[in-house]
Parts: structure tokens; C-alpha cells; sequence
């Protein structure tokens, strides 16, 4: 989401989550300088990080697929490198 910590970014995604109409919003993964992969199943939600979206997203297939039917991706996104100047 964007944020400058772990603690900003699960508040921003819980808010983010709270405003689509999310009832039970709760933080599954977070990630540093990764990229993250919802995948669904029939029955269950997974989640995998990863160097690039479609790593991630092979990974949270292929666990998805051991456990459970029809997956597929819900949402994958990548943090955002910052620069810092020395």
C-alpha cells in the first residue's frame, strides 16, 4: 500500500478493506521490498511473497492446488523501492 512501515501499511489496508465493505477485515501477509499474491480458492484464501508478482503468484497457486480446487488470483502487488540518498 505504499506505506513507510509495517504498521502504517496493515492500518491502511485494514481501512482500505473497511471502506470496500469488509466485515472482517484482517491482515493475512506483509511484505518489504517483496511482492504479494492473494490466491482463492473454493474454500480458503492463500498467500505467498516473492521477488516478482508472478512468482508470488505461481507460488500461492501451487500451495492453493495441494489444498484446495478452482484457484486463482485474487490481488498481487509489489512494494514500492525507495531511494535513499547516502
Amino acid at each position: 500500500m505504499g506505506a513507510l512501515s509495517k504498521e502504517e501499511a496493515e492500518r491502511l489496508a485494514l481501512a482500505d478493506c473497511k471502506a470496500k465493505g469488509g466485515g472482517a477485515c484482517e491482515v493475512e501477509i506483509a511484505f518489504h521490498n517483496q511482492c504479494g499474491a492473494m490466491v482463492l480458492g473454493n474454500s480458503e484464501l492463500f498467500t505467498a511473497s516473492a521477488g516478482t508478482t508472478l512468482d508470488a503468484e505461481d507460488v500461492g497457486i501451487k500451495y492453493c492446488r495441494k489444498h484446495d480446487s478452482n484457484c486463482r488470483v485474487y490481488y498481487s502487488a509489489c512494494t514500492e523501492p525507495i531511494f535513499h540518498q547516502y
